[in-house]
């Protein structure tokens, strides 16, 4: 069984690029990675449709889990 990450990041585009490019040099061909932008928007509103503290709002721009 593979094991899944999950990281949430708070990324400008320039930030994004490089972080993807980083990640391109020592990910496998098995590996998968999937970049999703959420609208301010979509990220207030995650509380509201999941279980309490699923998914906590940080005052920080970025955090790697």
């Amino acid at each position: 069984m593979r094991e899944k990450c999950d990281i949430r990041c708070w990324l400008t585009q320039r930030m994004r690029e490089k972080l993807r490019w980083q990640l391109e040099k020592i990910l496998s061909k098995e590996d998968d990675l999937i970049l999703i932008r959420l609208s301010h928007q979509c990220v207030r509103d995650i509380p509201k449709y999941n279980r309490p503290n699923t998914w906590l709002l940080d005052e920080n721009k970025f955090k790697i889990v």
